[in-house]
């Protein structure tokens, strides 16, 4: 019979998780990729601050579902929840393909957002409960390199299909990739957690219900503190995941090489969270976590230069990938570890809601900026200074983080 932990985790379920967020950063880099199709397809009336409001919108319904993630997982359980709220997402996705017009568009992908903004947290929690607390900045990253894995696919495939088949045809795509977990992935998890259960004598499959209004006036303060982290953090990264194709276009890009920097940016998210997730089980989480925010706001300051360079520019973009993911990655670490497992899909869906704000406010800001009529590389000096004032909020981090999270 499986253990409970095997070198530190139930890696299968890890492995499990992560297929299932393939579907968020398949859906998110699709979008991405397909702005500047989107802005010339002159029947869906999109301009670059449209088209950040779209984007935008999708984060919106995230916010929402990740408020409400402690309520599902409770009601339905984690593998129900998580199959529950892909199968959403893949509806929602694939009738926006459907659109007529931009804002029609922007309902659907609220709608989508709406599921995955449930997965993302009790997806993380799940893996995590089968973790042990030195594993899980390792735990925690692999569930999110799932992302930018999506990610890296979706960028290959607009730049293989998108000039064949057109943008509704890869939406439509984006919600059928969703269908996947639900029927391959999430029974595999089904077994593995009833093995995993039964291994735990005397732990309860359905934790006792407890709210994050229990918690005392320091723990409020700690849980604050890694809400606005998220907030800056996912600014950062989902902005550059939005609007990295298009600012290549304004850089006077060839459509292709600015979906090959799709490749290369989630390629180096992909490179980033292995890598810094390692290093997390070896030293201090929070010093990882600002070294890597610090390493993306510079990368960010990098493109935004525009380096006459190719090579330089290329590496720029695959750092910024690097560092932005594994902040935002360490940061959800830090919360899992910061929480009891009654408490921790709860504490991470009011972490990730609060923090897709950040998400919403990122896109919608840039199309501002770039409808305002000024350089593209003010995009990414505005993300790279959300990055810097993130990693600011974690210097006081460690004096909060002993806290008892669970105290009353």
């Amino acid at each position: 019979m499986m253990k409970t932990v095997r070198g530190g985790a139930s890696w299968p379920l890890v492995f499990c998780m992560a297929c299932v967020m393939l579907c968020e950063g398949f859906d998110i880099i699709v979008y991405s990729s397909l702005i500047p199709t989107l802005i010339a397809d002159n029947g869906m009336g999109m301009d670059s601050a449209i088209a950040g409001l779209v984007g935008s919108m999708t984060f919106l319904g995230m916010f929402a579902g990740g408020l409400l993630a402690g309520t599902v997982q409770r009601r339905l359980g984690y593998v129900r929840a998580i199959a529950f709220g892909v199968m959403w997402f893949s509806v929602a996705i694939a009738l926006s393909s459907l659109s007529a017009h931009a804002y029609m568009l922007g309902v659907f992908r609220a709608l989508a957002g709406l599921g995955l903004g449930c997965v993302l947290p009790i997806a993380m929690s799940l893996a995590r409960d089968h973790s042990s607390k030195r594993m899980a900045p390792l735990v925690i990253s692999l569930v999110m390199t799932g992302i930018p894995f999506g990610g890296l696919v979706a960028a290959f495939a607009c730049l293989s299909l998108l000039s064949l088949v057109g943008w509704r045809a890869l939406m439509l795509l984006a919600g059928l990739i969703g269908v996947l977990p639900v029927l391959i992935v999430v029974p595999v998890a089904s077994r593995v957690v009833a093995q995993l259960e039964r291994t735990r004598p005397g732990v309860s499959a359905r934790p006792a219900r407890q709210t994050l209004r229990q918690l005392g006036m320091k723990s409020k303060a700690l849980l604050g503190m890694l809400c606005a982290m998220t907030f800056l953090f996912l600014m950062a990264y989902y902005g550059m995941s939005t609007w990295l194709a298009q600012l290549m276009r304004a850089f006077n890009l060839p459509l292709e090489n600015s979906l090959q920097m799709m490749v290369v940016l989630n390629f180096g998210c992909v490179m980033g969270s292995l890598f810094t997730a390692w290093l997390a089980t070896r030293m201090s989480v929070e010093v990882v976590a600002m070294g890597s925010g610090l390493l993306a706001s510079l990368c960010l300051i990098g493109i935004a230069l525009r380096p006459s360079s190719s090579a330089l520019l290329m590496a720029f973009v695959f750092f910024a990938g690097v560092g932005a993911i594994s902040t935002q990655n360490l940061t959800n670490a830090l919360v899992s570890n910061a929480f009891p497992e009654a408490l921790r899909p709860a504490a991470l869906g009011m972490s990730l809601g609060i923090g897709r704000l950040g998400a919403v406010a990122s896109p919608a800001a840039g199309g501002l900026i770039l409808q305002c009529g000024f350089d593209a590389g003010w995009v990414l000096v505005m993300l790279a200074v959300a990055e810097l004032v993130g990693v600011g909020l974690l210097l006081p981090y460690a004096p909060y983080r002993r806290v008892e999270a669970a105290e009353a």
